[in-house]
């Protein structure tokens, strides 16, 4: 493949780095200097600038410091420097980022609009987000979309940018890639010996498999072959050497790595395998091949899970064994069989907007009647992107700075990447690594039906027996706890997603939530999942494949983690509560049960439950709840369970506490409710329940009814 390119291309001598290590050089090198000094000396006398993201964010939100200047000297020299800035391979970033740069490029247009120079940014990216474009949109830029022109013959004008690569979809029936691997060893040692200076790249989905699988190869391939791992555990001083290698060595050169070799490396390569992922993932990485010359052959392997089988058939569709086609075609023929890139659109809502405010605030510190018409321009771009939450956003910030958890939070937000303190390490293999465990979490496991028909009304038990089933297979003890408990750590929805009125076909998608609050469970029920991940899973007589497991904040809306400690030290008090109850909900009460969701039952239900499983120093005191409820519209609906119809309350209450102390514990319980659940029967699909006010931990706007539906068909963890 070619691509039209109607210029030369000269080296760039006036280049001024300032990445982070080599600011730090700078400094130390100078006298009587620091960082803010060293980067206003590289804004006003270099014609170009390179950078990483984080240094350009920091600069645009006011948090380079120097007692001599104003705070707002920086990010203005650097609005007014340049004339063009570039963003490249921005896929790679989330909305947090993207976020992060909406608000640095609002700066700069507002700050500079006066100048008769134009500001112009560029996205570079071979998959680009329409939702970030359609947010540069709404926040007044003039968007322009430039798609190269690209011919598959040697054509006069153009240059080629791409090889010819022969290209297999393997698909894992019953299998994983580290065995797959193991028997394709000797296949690999051919590909690699077939070239003078054979030179391969794995990439996986996992730092765990990245290091077994490089431990395996390293074994079974001859010394010869150097195979070498990147990711996210690996320094980098040894992710040099592994460069070095790839550029330099005589022998064969294989490296494994994960996500991590998606950012800052080339890899000149003849041989791509790697497992597959969303479609535009899939794109990006199949783009590291062919991009060099020197090889005679250049192969892929795409890597398919045996428990996606539509997958295959998709690409079938589009398709033919030894056919030949354009990357275009290829393309559209990926973008139809895979999953897209998960979205996180609430993100840019809830916590978008919070960013801004606090851009704005750190602008309003210094010079602030000279900055007032910048931040008011500015307040009227983000109103356009954040219409319902930009005021609320305003006044929350301001409340997160009276609490430590709230000044962190912060802290968070005004960052590029996030962070986290030490709370936990790993030696491994005489490496050296630090992790953040939580002890709350939330997972999805996402589902797809193999075969047509109709499922069965509830799958209760059924989906209680295979979170058993995975926990015995990572810990067997552990499991036989939890079955024998009369408290379980364990809540777990119905199953979720949308049945068709005319029965369920093959590949539709369905999922359903685990809550723990047990951080010693969550290990063996990863382990347990990996386990069962290329077997088909029979839920009363229904069969469906595993499609994922979400279990890390972020990568997916329901999945979440947190504390003990960190839900005890909530930096906002609510003296209104409002709970939403997403499923049928029902307290035991006397000899009986009760449907009515009264202050005492849900936030003594909630009470007993945190006392059970928190660590002694977050263990909570009684307490007389003396609420009231002071509103609620609620509906019951019949859960069809085995031993019968069990009949719960759905919809929301809003609570009221008069005294601070109560007021401050139905908070704590309130946000654990996500985790927990509340009242009977939570591990068999009731009592899933959400804090439907704002909160300084978990920003959940008031849900929207949700449609009336028949009773037991499916249940939402959040309205629609």
């Amino acid at each position: 493949m070619t691509k039209q390119c109607p210029y030369g291309r000269s080296p760039i001598r006036a280049l001024r780095k300032a990445q982070s290590h080599e600011l730090s050089r700078r400094v130390k090198q100078a006298e009587q200097s620091n960082k803010f000094q060293e980067l206003l000396l590289a804004i006003e006398h270099k014609p170009f600038l390179l950078t990483n993201p984080d240094i350009f964010h920091y600069i645009t939100h006011f948090q380079y410091r120097d007692s001599a200047y104003g705070s707002d000297l920086l990010p203005l020299a650097l609005a007014e420097f340049p004339d063009l800035w570039v963003f490249d391979e921005f896929h790679i970033f989330g909305p947090h980022q993207e976020a992060a740069v909406l608000n640095s490029m609002t700066l700069i247009r507002r700050s500079q609009e006066n100048q008769s120079r134009p500001r112009r940014f560029l996205f570079t990216s071979a998959t680009p987000k329409l939702d970030f474009i359609e947010q540069l949109r709404s926040s007044g830029f003039n968007v322009a979309e430039i798609e190269g022109v690209y011919v598959s013959e040697s054509t006069p004008g153009y240059r080629q940018i791409l090889q010819p690569v022969e290209l297999e979809f393997v698909e894992l029936k019953d299998t994983d890639t580290p065995s797959w691997l193991t028997e394709m060893a000797p296949r690999i040692q051919e590909i690699l010996d077939a070239e003078a200076k054979g030179r391969g790249l794995i990439i996986v989905n996992s730092v765990a498999k990245a290091g077994l699988i490089t431990q395996k190869l390293q074994k079974l391939l001859p010394t010869t072959v150097i195979v070498k791992e990147i990711s996210g555990r690996i320094d980098r001083q040894e992710r040099l050497q592994t460069q070095t290698q790839l550029k330099d060595a005589d022998q064969p050169v294989l490296v494994v790595g994960t996500s991590a070799v998606d950012v800052g490396v080339d890899f000149k390569i003849h041989l791509l395998i790697f497992e597959s992922s969303d479609s535009a993932t899939i794109v990006q990485r199949l783009g590291r091949l062919g991009r060099h010359r020197g090889f005679s052959a250049y192969k892929a392997f795409i890597l398919v899970p045996g428990h996606t089988p539509w997958v295959m058939a998709r690409l079938q569709e589009k398709l033919s064994p030894d056919q030949r086609v354009e990357r275009s075609e290829l393309t559209d023929a990926i973008a139809y069989a895979f999953d897209p890139p998960k979205e996180f659109d609430e993100y840019r809502q809830r916590w978008g907007a919070l960013q801004a405010q606090g851009m704005l605030t750190r602008m309003s510190r210094e010079n602030a009647k000279v900055s007032q018409q910048v931040r008011d321009r500015m307040t009227e771009d983000f109103q356009r992107v954040y219409p319902q939450n930009l005021e609320s956003a305003r006044k929350q910030w301001f409340a997160l700075q009276n609490h430590d958890v709230g000044k962190a939070t912060q802290h968070e937000l005004l960052r590029f990447r996030g962070g986290s303190t030490l709370q936990a390490a790993v030696w491994d293999n005489n490496r050296f690594y630090t992790y953040d465990p939580p002890t709350l979490h939330s997972v999805v496991v996402e589902l797809a039906a193999a075969d047509a028909g109709d499922i069965p009304p509830t799958l209760s038990r059924a989906l209680h027996a295979l979170v058993l089933k995975w926990l015995a297979l990572g810990n067997p003890e552990a499991a036989s706890i939890v079955h024998a408990s009369q408290n379980s750590p364990l809540s777990i929805s119905g199953l979720l997603g949308n049945r068709r009125p005319s029965g369920t076909q093959v590949g539709d998608y369905f999922y359903f939530r685990i809550g723990n609050l047990d951080g010693s469970l969550i290990e063996p029920l990863l382990r347990g999942f990996e386990q069962s991940e290329t077997q088909t899973l029979i839920l009363a007589d229904f069969p469906f494949v595993l499609r994922n497991m979400y279990a890390l904040p972020g990568t997916h809306r329901l999945a979440g983690a947190a504390d003990y400690g960190l839900l005890s030290h909530t930096p906002q008090v609510l003296t209104d509560i409002e709970l939403y109850f997403l499923s049928p909900t029902s307290f035991k009460q006397n000899q009986g049960v009760q449907t009515f969701p009264l202050p005492e039952l849900v936030f003594n239900s909630l009470h007993r439950r945190w006392n059970a499983f928190a660590p002694p120093q977050y263990q909570l005191a009684p307490m007389e709840w003396n609420a009231l409820v002071s509103a609620y519209d609620l509906k019951t609906h019949a859960l069809k369970l085995e031993g019968g119809a069990e009949i719960g309350t759905q919809r929301w209450v809003r609570y009221r506490f008069h005294e601070v102390e109560a007021a401050k514990m139905a908070t704590i319980l309130a946000n654990f409710a996500f985790f927990s659940g509340v009242g009977r029967k939570t591990s068999m699909g009731m009592g899933q329940t959400q804090l439907a006010m704002t909160s300084a931990l978990r920003q959940t706007s008031k849900p929207k009814k949700p449609k009336q539906r028949k009773p037991a068909s499916k249940h939402h963890l959040t309205p629609k």
